[in-house]
């Protein structure tokens, strides 16, 4: 396990590594063409000093776009603790939620009545949340515009109110 973490960091850091003299190359070949009327000796000493900043900047930012470019990829469960208690779970960002209580008696083993799936867009103010659900089911894989009813929950009394507009749900809100 540690060697197999091992190998991913010293890959990374070759990726860095990589990444930080192919932008120092780039910009001192930019440099060297632009000073055509210099000898060589000269031309390449000011191409790579000019360089440098640029390849330093790689060098800093290469891990921060390697780590995004690995979140971004990279599909793992989450669970989001809201302020009310309850609890939004999620797989990626782009795929509907459920909205639950944890159940703190492990004898219940129901779905409340409170609990929702589907959940594509949620907003929460004191007590009370608000948000659009497919109700439909989990449609993984198709991106937005899947909100065909919208909720009302609140987060004391365990009351769900659904609703099917959104006009219905201003007024209600």
């Amino acid at each position: 396990m540690w060697s197999l973490a091992l190998f991913l960091l010293l890959l990374c850091c070759l990726a860095v590594l990589i990444a930080s003299c192919l932008t120092g190359l780039v910009f001192a070949g930019a440099t060297a063409i632009v000073i055509r009327r210099v000898e060589w000796h000269p031309r390449i000493a000011f191409s790579a000093t000019s360089a440098v900043p640029f390849a330093f900047w790689a060098l800093l930012t290469a891990p921060l776009v390697l780590w995004w470019l690995d979140a971004e990829r990279t599909s793992s469960l989450g669970f989001s603790r809201l302020p009310n208690g309850y609890t939004l779970m999620m797989i990626n960002p782009t795929d509907p939620g459920w909205l639950y209580k944890p159940i703190n008696n492990l004898a219940q083993q129901s779905w409340p009545k409170d609990a929702l799936d589907g959940v594509e867009t949620l907003q929460t103010a004191g007590r009370y949340m608000i948000g659009g659900r497919d109700s439909h089911g989990l449609n993984f894989g198709k991106l937005g515009g899947r909100v065909d009813s919208y909720f009302v929950l609140d987060s004391e009394t365990r009351q769900l109110i659904t609703l099917s507009s959104f006009q219905e749900l201003r007024s209600t809100a």
